[in-house]
């Protein structure tokens, strides 16, 4: 066993991010039928094994294209959105102005829908912001006793 092992970061495991409203900066909620719902998106590391070999294979397309073919603004923000549908695996999204909950089993299709909405930039943002942040995949101490 490698002197490392158990030392890097936890990117196999997703991380829950807790949405925040876009005016007031506070964790989105909601109660529907006596339950509470709390706005989240569980989304895999930008360093984890399944986000390289996203980039990995969006490499080797762009490897083989032809000469005569130009990757555009409009391939780079598709790929964007699919690498983010592809990290995401669960979340609880709320509606920022009636406060309903608008989904709360994830799948791929919506995923993509909401990544690609311009009017949801802000809850992209905050998904992308902590798939890239290391802190938020810091495998716990073990406590000793």
């Amino acid at each position: 066993m490698s002197k490392f092992s158990g030392m890097g970061l936890n990117t196999e495991q997703p991380f829950r991010v807790e949405i925040l409203h876009p005016a007031t900066n506070q964790p989105m909620r909601s109660v529907v039928d006596g339950k509470e719902y709390t706005a989240f998106v569980d989304v895999y590391s930008t360093d984890s094994n399944k986000a390289a070999a996203i980039q990995q294979a969006n490499t080797d397309r762009r490897l083989r294209m032809k000469s005569n073919q130009r990757f555009t603004a409009a391939d780079l923000e598709a790929e964007r959105t699919d690498f983010l549908t592809s990290l995401t695996v669960a979340w609880c999204i709320i509606d920022p102005v009636s406060g309903n909950v608008v989904a709360d089993a994830y799948n791929e299709q919506d995923g993509r829908e909401l990544y690609s909405h311009p009017g949801f930039r802000w809850l992209r943002n905050q998904v992308e912001a902590a798939a890239g942040e290391a802190a938020n995949f810091i495998k716990p101490r073990p406590t000793q006793s």
